[in-house]
């Protein structure tokens, strides 16, 4: 409107001279200066959205980074923490059997070779919002939280979606390929002979092939990874108390899992590192797409 009204008054000269030539009021040369301060003010917004823009680059590609997409990192962070909470509470409902069924959660919201044999390929994502105990939810919550919060602000919500969705595939394709690989290694030396006890294999098979695996531990550990190699030098407090740079807590991470890959207990190990992958071929892309761009 106030580029409507400079025409009409036909300004041949800079803003406020042509205000006080043409226009008598000073109630109507206050307005004419306001408006056109205003969209001065607008002019500059849309410099800066669009530089973000494209620096970024459209869309909030990984080559740059955020953009969001459209969506805000909070919103974002929201929706991921609001998720797991959800699908806990879920399980809660079908282990009391309040309307939901257990077999349903295990068929749609746990990852197994089992699952992926009948073709419910979805369970390589859904997995990764599913916890059936509470401090594992909590655990994974929190790590979602202080490092998430963080990337979704700076590279927007639409990237922090991609890259838990990223982690959680990737740790779940790593954890089926190393699953399968053992229990192929077991199959074998049963019929070698060369085992052992047979019901130790029977519980090894039974727990390596067919026991479902939940939690958000893959999409977190991509994460922590992406955030480390992009503030390696951050201090991070572990347990609230001692200052660590981020690549160490990076490195004790992974490390942790790559010591223990081998371990029979109740955690997926090779899902971590498949996770942590994730993290950083994301972003290795993402330094590449910055290099080419450059170029």
């Amino acid at each position: 409107m106030a580029r409507g009204a400079i025409s009409k008054a036909t300004c041949r000269s800079n803003a406020s001279s042509s205000s006080s030539m043409i226009v008598n009021s000073s109630k109507y040369t206050r307005a004419v200066h306001t408006s056109a301060q205003r969209n001065q003010r607008y002019r500059h917004i849309d410099l800066s959205v669009n530089a973000r823009s494209s620096w970024y680059g459209p869309g909030g590609g990984y080559g740059g980074g955020g953009g969001g997409g459209g969506i805000d990192g909070q919103t974002a962070l929201t929706a991921l923490l609001a998720t797991n909470a959800g699908v806990y509470l879920l399980w809660m409902l079908a282990a009391n059997g309040n309307g939901v069924s257990e077999r349903f959660m295990h068929d749609h919201f746990a990852l197994s070779a089992h699952n992926l044999n009948q073709g419910r390929y979805h369970t390589l994502l859904t997995c990764s919002f599913s916890h059936r105990d509470f401090w594992h939810l909590i655990s994974n919550g929190v790590v979602l939280f202080f490092f998430g919060a963080e990337l979704g602000a700076v590279f927007g919500g639409a990237f922090l979606l991609r890259l838990y969705a990223l982690g959680a595939v990737g740790g779940s394709a790593v954890h089926i390929a190393y699953d399968e690989y053992q229990y192929r290694q077991i199959s074998r030396k049963r019929r070698w002979g060369t085992f052992g006890n047979p019901f130790e294999y029977q519980e090894r098979r039974s727990s390596w092939h067919f026991r479902p695996v939940v939690g958000a531990s893959c999409a977190a550990n991509a994460i922590i990874v992406f955030y480390t190699l992009t503030y390696p030098f951050r201090p991070i407090y572990l347990y609230g108390l001692l200052p660590l740079p981020a690549w160490l807590l990076g490195v004790l991470a992974v490390g942790r899992d790559f010591v223990n890959m081998g371990a029979f207990d109740a955690t997926s190990h090779t899902g971590h590192i498949g996770g942590a992958a994730a993290g950083a071929a994301v972003k290795a892309w993402q330094l590449l797409g910055n290099r080419m761009r450059r170029m």
